[in-house]
């Protein structure tokens, strides 16, 4: 496969959601006795758990190869789903530009199919990724097939990705794969890329480009911050008036109904959930002109300025406006989360509001804004809790003191008092996203790609997790985000976690005994949009340097060479051309 196919990635905002066992002062991850081999194998990329490569080589031809559906595997023909990604990957095999030096190759004969089983009674082919989603899968490239295994269809959407990844034409032009077995997982159960289709509109061409290119690196979730105070291009039926007036253009610069599903569907084929962000009380100018009486009204002393701040939250107008909007959105995006915000709302309006200083004394609020915040925020989670969705928030709802529900995800953003940040969030046992490490849409001069490279999302401490070395050492098992081949390796009773999103068992009487809830973090990194230009600043930061980032989210031993970023940086920026 294309090294740069495999490397390209997108733009804006990168995220892993972690589902883990504390460091417990960096004792959980030990150093794994194998180096990288500089050699085909390292265009893997992100590297697998578990992968061996022989010199041993097949050739495949596009007359003679073909992915098929094992006669075991409970998918079929019938499945849109692979037999979409199977003509995908054949035209991506067959169409290489590149040739690789293999000076060892043994070429014996030729590969004629890929063998794809699915093993579990339901293998999802009609329905939607989610945090729970099983991505491991097992790869087998060995005459007489090549087998591909994998619970579901989405870890068999990994699967193909890796195998495209091992074909190369060799040096007389033949498109060739080695001998190879690949154990895989993801370390993370949430990889997410955030684009900022508000503050500059992005064509649908190209957040169907970041999406292919997300597939390419194991990303899998789309989280897609569509609305701000800058325009509101999503089209809504139930309110039309909001992007007529609130989007740049309201017929060339907004996302359709068709846009939208088509966005989704085309996520879903390469295994991306889509997250929709529509960020309230604040980051909503754009909301007013179509919704009269949703802002709240600013003074200059007694009288109004003409101006509006936040969503107003004295008006019940307000919340019946929001059960409505928030219903529609539940009903579009199927995906089990949908964001709320809640960050960065600024005061100033509603402190210079009679009518909301007159509310605040009547609720007890006093001149604590922060209370009122948490009012609304209250009373919109209530809202979505009926639609039977979950919810992503920015860690000023938590900070604030909203009762959330126990699933909830909160994303971290904040850079200063990070570590404590994560901790307070983790040990109230809510899943988090760690996103304060990864704006990439900084300006900075010089090699800063190392730095994101070496932020460790799981380096925060908890106080209350005692060092059990030797206990943990005893087990000697790799990790698995779905514990499997813990349980293979150790058929004991200890209590380890067996939640599809744990990446890492937490043994609570051994390990952790006093904390008794599955710790978890998240992390994600983040491109808004204020200032660059799309099409120019992708092909940018697709460059070598953000490459680097990819393997944080889904390579485990990442973490234990410490050096691996030099592999990286022989890459050439300077080859890529875009997407």
């Amino acid at each position: 496969m294309s090294t740069m196919r495999a490397l390209t990635l997108i733009a804006i905002l990168f995220g892993t959601i972690l589902s883990t066992v504390p460091d417990c002062n960096g004792w959980l991850f030990q150093r794994v006795e194998e180096k990288y081999r500089e050699t085909e194998e390292v265009s893997l990329w992100p590297l697998p758990q578990k992968y061996k490569t022989n010199p041993a080589a097949f050739k495949l031809s596009p007359f003679s190869f073909r992915f098929v559906h094992a006669k075991d595997s409970s998918a079929g023909p019938s499945c849109s789903l692979l037999q979409n990604a199977f003509r995908r990957y054949f035209n991506y095999i067959f169409d290489l530009k590149e040739q690789r030096e293999n000076q060892d190759q043994v070429l014996e004969s030729e590969l004629t199919e890929l063998q794809v089983q699915i093993t579990s009674s339901d293998p999802e082919c009609d329905g939607y990724p989610s945090l729970n989603s099983d991505e491991s899968y097992q790869l087998s490239v060995d005459q007489p097939a090549a087998v591909l295994k994998a619970s579901n269809v989405w870890g068999a959407l990994r699967g193909l990705e890796t195998f495209s990844q091992l074909v190369y034409k060799d040096n007389y032009g033949a498109v060739t794969i080695n001998k190879t077995d690949v154990s895989d997982f993801p370390r993370f159960a949430h990889r997410g890329i955030l684009l900022d289709s508000s503050r500059h509109f992005l064509p649908l061409k190209v957040i169907l480009a970041n999406l292919e290119a997300m597939a390419m690196n194991k990303f899998n979730v789309f989280h897609w911050h569509i609305v701000d105070d800058n325009s509101f291009p999503f089209m809504s039926q139930t309110f039309p008036d909001i992007s007529q007036s609130g989007a740049y253009h309201p017929y060339t610069h907004v996302y359709t109904p068709a846009d939208v599903k088509m966005v989704i569907e085309f996520a879903r084929l390469r295994g991306i959930r889509v997250v929709a962000e529509f960020d309230t009380p604040g980051h909503t100018q754009s909301w007013g002109a179509g919704q009269p009486g949703l802002l709240t009204p600013c003074y200059s002393g007694s009288s109004p300025s003409g101006t509006f701040g936040p969503v107003n939250p004295i008006l019940n107008s307000t919340y019946d406006f929001m059960t409505s909007l928030f219903k529609e959105i539940s009903n579009v995006f199927p995906d089990a989360y949908i964001h709320l915000g809640g960050d960065e709302v600024d005061f100033s309006c509603w402190k210079s509001n009679p009518d909301v200083q007159k509310f605040m004394a009547q609720q007890g609020f006093g001149q604590d804004f922060k209370k009122l915040e948490s009012y609304y925020i209250q009373r919109l989670l209530d809202i979505v809790k009926a639609t039977n969705k979950g919810y992503m928030v920015w860690q000023e709802v938590f900070d604030n003191g909203v009762k959330l529900k126990a699933d909830t995800v909160v994303e971290v953003w904040i850079n200063s008092n990070l570590e404590k940040e994560l901790l307070n969030v983790t040990e109230a046992g809510f899943n988090t996203i760690l996103a304060a490490p990864w704006y990439l849409d900084y300006i900075s001069y010089g090699q800063d790609w190392q730095h994101y490279y070496k932020v460790e999302p799981l380096s925060f401490n908890v106080s209350s997790c005692r060092d059990q070395k030797e206990t943990f050492n005893e087990l000697n098992s790799p990790f698995s985000n779905l514990c499997m081949m813990i349980a293979r390796e150790q058929s004991t009773g200890s209590d380890f976690c067996t939640h599809p999103t744990c990446q890492i068992c937490l043994l609570q009487t051994s390990l952790c005994p006093k904390i008794k809830i599955q710790l978890k973090a998240d992390t994600q990194i983040h491109v808004w949009k204020e200032k660059p230009d799309y099409n120019s600043e992708l092909a940018q930061i697709t460059a070598a340097g953000f490459y680097a980032l990819l393997s944080t989210p889904w390579y485990l031993n990442r973490i234990s060479y410490g050096q691996d970023w030099k592999i990286i940086y022989k890459a050439d920026p300077q080859s890529f051309n875009g997407v």
